[in-house]
Formats: C-alpha cells, structure tokens, sequence
C-alpha cells in the first residue's frame, strides 16, 4: 500500500509533458490513460480532478502503452498491488454470494470470471481556491461490483445517508469498500451501492488510488434467486452491463439516477 502510494506521488509530481505522453483514450466502455473522463458540456459543472486510468485485468484490456513508463517502479508495483487487490475482491464477492444464498463462486462467475475487468483510478484533486464553487467528483454511486479505494490522510470523500452528507474520516493502513450498483441489482436491493462524492479544499490536494472490480461488457445482469428456489418478487430488469456503460460514461453523474432507471 505504501509503495502504490509513494509511485503514484511520484507520477503525479512529474512535469505536465510527460504526463501527457499517455493522454486519456476514450473507447467504448474503456477510458484509459491521464487526464479527465466524462463528456463535458457547456451546461455541465466540471470535476475538479484528474484521474490516471490503467486496466488491470483481463490481459486483452490492458493497454500497456498507456501505463506510465516514469517512475520506473510505476508498472511493478500496481500489478502488485492489483493482484492482492483482486484476491480481496473475489474473497468478499464469494462471501456475498454465500449469504445471498448462493454457491461460493457464483458471483464471480456472473460477472464474467477470469473476464471480469479490474480497473485502476488514481484520483487527483489540486488544491482549488474556491473549494466552495466545485466538486472533487460530483454525487454518485459506483457502476462497478465492488470498489476498493486506498486514501491518503486527506478528508474529503463524503457518503450520503438519510438524506446527510457525512464525511469518512481516514484511518491509516485502511482500506474502504464500497458496494457498487451491479452487486444492488444482482441482489436484488439487499445490498445497495453507496452514493457519494468528492470535495475540494483550498489548503491541500488530495489523492486516492481505486481499484473497480466490475462485470464484462458481455454480462446479462439481473436479480439473482437463491440456489433451488425462483425470483419471483425482482424489482429492477435485467440489462447487459454494457449498455449499462453506456449511459454511465456518456451523462453527467446525478446521485443513483442510474441504478434507479432499472426499478420495475
């Protein structure tokens, strides 16, 4: 955790030109590169944050030529760092299968096994003298399964509950998980993604290193019965994860607008 810390720093403190050598690339589905995501509009509020994409997992979506070449340690360590990251993620999704009264394995295999794809996102907000004016990252919940997010000692990720805004304080050598939408449809609701979002201060930056494990494109997603009994009460439809994509990556960010479209 510390060396993913300190090689991400080191990125981030290199000159704008070479960080630009790998400048984002927006595919279907498959941002990777630095710089920012989402479409911008003249009538949309901008991020105040930039962000460093590499795709982890599968090996088809890995797109070396947009992993940094400085610092040197720079592609040791994240593939490090993503391998144990993934033994995390598939270790609570066998556990949440297991209590949705599900085989072990069936989550992992829902979202596409070995194909399911493993994102790394470094976030960067700059200092901003007018905190007040922007967000970090505007409210939302995550379209991933699971998200494992690595912070620094900075507050500024907020969670919102009953209707609140609360700020989660870091705890040195934590990591937080975050539900995303995915594991809320296939369950049903008994579990629910977090809607949250980023703010900005004007004495400090700040950066968190998150690692999405999230379902094929491929995936046909919809509530889950449990082993030898039939879904007969679902109340979110069925849809393939990546028309799901689709819309997530292409609209302004509004709270859980997205997970909700699907209730029945």
């Amino acid at each position: 955790m510390e060396d993913v810390r300190r090689v991400v720093k080191e990125f981030l403190n290199l000159p704008m030109e070479e960080k630009m050598k790998r400048p984002m690339k927006f595919e279907p589905y498959h941002p990777t590169g630095y710089g920012r995501t989402f479409d911008i509009s003249e009538d949309t509020i901008l991020d105040w944050v930039d962000a460093l994409i590499n795709y982890i997992s599968p090996p088809a979506l890995k797109d070396p030529e947009y992993w940094p070449d400085k610092p040197a340690a720079y592609r040791e360590t994240i593939e490090a760092y993503g391998a144990e990251v993934i033994k995390l993620e598939k270790t609570m999704l066998g556990i949440l299968s297991k209590s949705l009264g599900l085989d072990f394995s069936h989550l992992e295999e829902a979202f596409g096994g070995d194909e399911a794809q493993v994102v790394l996102r470094v976030n960067h907000y700059p200092r901003c003298q007018q905190p007040d004016l922007v967000m970090g990252l505007s409210p939302h919940s995550d379209g991933s399964a699971i998200t494992v997010l690595l912070h620094d000692e900075v507050e500024g990720l907020q969670v919102k509950k009953d209707g609140l805004w609360w700020t989660v304080k870091p705890i040195p050598g934590a990591l937080i998980v975050n539900m995303g939408d995915m594991m809320q449809l296939v369950s049903n609701g008994r579990f629910t993604s977090m809607e949250h979002r980023a703010v900005v201060r004007s004495d400090t930056e700040r950066i968190s290193i998150v690692v999405f494990y999230a379902p094929t494109v491929s995936a046909f997603l919809g509530p889950i019965a449990p082993k030898g009994t039939q879904q007969n009460t679902a109340i979110y439809k069925p849809i393939k994860y990546g028309d799901y994509l689709a819309t997530y990556m292409n609209k302004e960010l509004q709270g859980k607008d997205r997970i909700n479209s699907l209730l029945i």
